[in-house]
């Protein structure tokens, strides 16, 4: 069963709240949920989410952190680096290439990311998961 958008909005919100802390960049209000996540006695791990009702509740984290996640069953899409910064906008600018919030963060804005797009709770769950197994791994 496929839980609608906005229940996997939610689920991502109180899972990330419950198993990180906001990141010192903070939540931008309407577009994003940034989030250091740490297993007790573990490595903090980056993460992002976006949260804007308007797009799909994607889940940003290394690749590194994704782990056996790559390549599985969760709807993802691969954001390497050296993809980023390699296209100019309208005005001539070089274009980052990601979500905005992530350009900041210092484990993410320049990493080779994966970008989760959960259809179920479950699939939230078992990011969720992986991530805090990665923290507890250590480095």
């Amino acid at each position: 069963m496929t839980a609608d958008r906005e229940q996997i909005r939610q689920a991502c919100i109180a899972m990330l709240d419950a198993a990180g802390t906001e990141h010192p960049l903070g939540h931008q209000p309407s577009k994003a949920r940034r989030y250091v996540v740490t297993a007790p006695g573990g490595k903090p791990h980056e993460v992002m989410f976006e949260q804007n009702e308007k797009v799909p509740p994607n889940i940003w984290i290394t690749t590194a952190s994704a782990g056996g996640l790559v390549g599985g069953s969760i709807e993802q899409k691969p954001s390497p680096a050296a993809k980023l910064r390699t296209r100019d906008g309208k005005n001539g600018k070089v274009l980052y290439g990601r979500h905005s919030a992530l350009e900041k963060m210092s484990e993410l804005g320049d990493a080779d990311l994966v970008c989760f797009n959960p259809q179920t709770i479950f699939e939230v769950r078992t990011i969720v998961d992986q991530i805090l197994s990665h923290s507890a791994a250590g480095p």
